[in-house]
């Protein structure tokens, strides 16, 4: 049996994924300049799609990179469900990740005719309800005096890095710290922990992406009025002092944690229940 077909949208035209689609002379393969947008899609259905729709054109501007008026936010919904149609994904939880690259070619200058290449794909999520181990890492988030943090720029050279440290201690994710030694963020997540009713996580102060995600389970835990929020400047062992450790983005959605470093945490408790509860119902308000 041959290898099973998978689609890519580019610039309006749907591909097989093997099938070159990019000249190698322009920005975005030079030099990484490029963003992107990565989100759940539940049986064809998003979480605030307009948000992650904001953030991406956010990061064009940015970039410099002009989109053509026709890519509006319900043209880019609509290829977004064209593509997740294609690879028969309609009726599954989807990965599906957008992603703009600059067309100019080699060195720095912005030049008034662009044609940026946009690209979709879909790929079928996994489920990420089991425990997740952490460990802290030598690499450190970048300053956001260096390069906005609230931007999912494409040039990500330090969270691979970290990510990479990670898997060669045989743990799932790497805690980041800022330059100063402060918790930040994982390689590919924010971070939460539980410390009897208070609820703590990095505050946009700490150089993190403070992801789409991670504002909803800010508004979810603020509904649960047994526990108090608090954003702020913590230290790694704040972390692994905790009584639950979790992490949260746009796919994995919330992630319990079950080892930071050396510190076993536990993974079941009546907390998350609740917490994935209200997840449920905000699900079925706002999924569309």
């Amino acid at each position: 049996m041959g290898k099973e077909i998978r689609y890519v949208w580019v610039n309006g035209n749907i591909l097989e994924d093997h099938v070159p689609a990019l000249p190698i002379e322009t920005k975005g393969l030079m030099y990484g300049a490029g963003c992107f947008e990565t989100i759940r899609s539940s049986h064809g259905r998003f979480l605030h799609f307009e948000r992650h729709i904001d953030r991406l054109k956010k990061g064009m501007e940015y970039l410099n990179i002009r989109p053509p008026e026709s890519y509006d936010l319900q043209s880019i919904q609509e290829a977004v469900r064209l593509i997740i149609a294609k690879n028969q994904l309609e009726n599954r939880d989807a990965l599906v990740r957008i992603q703009v690259s600059d067309s100019g070619k080699r060195g720095y200058r912005v030049v008034s005719e662009q044609n940026p290449f946009f690209m979709i794909t879909a790929d079928q999520a996994g489920e990420y309800k089991e425990g997740y181990q952490l460990v802290t890492v030598s690499n450190r988030v970048i300053p956001g005096i260096c390069r906005p943090n609230d931007l999912k720029l494409c040039n990500c050279l330090h969270y691979m890095e970290a990510w990479r440290e990670a898997r060669s201690r045989n743990v799932n994710d790497a805690l980041m710290l800022t330059v100063d030694g402060i918790v930040a963020e994982t390689s590919i997540a924010n971070i939460f922990w539980k410390k009897g009713n208070n609820i703590y996580t990095p505050s946009e102060e700490c150089d993190i992406l403070p992801g789409i995600f991670r504002g909803i389970v800010i508004d979810l835990l603020n509904e649960m009025s047994s526990y108090r929020v608090n954003e702020g400047r913590y230290s790694p062992s704040d972390v692994t002092d905790a009584d639950l450790v979790w992490v949260t983005n746009s796919v994995k959605q919330i992630q319990p944690v079950s080892r930071c470093d050396e510190k076993k945490i536990p993974v079941e408790s009546q907390f998350y229940d609740e917490l994935w509860s209200h997840l449920d119902q905000y699900k079925k308000v706002n999924l569309n």
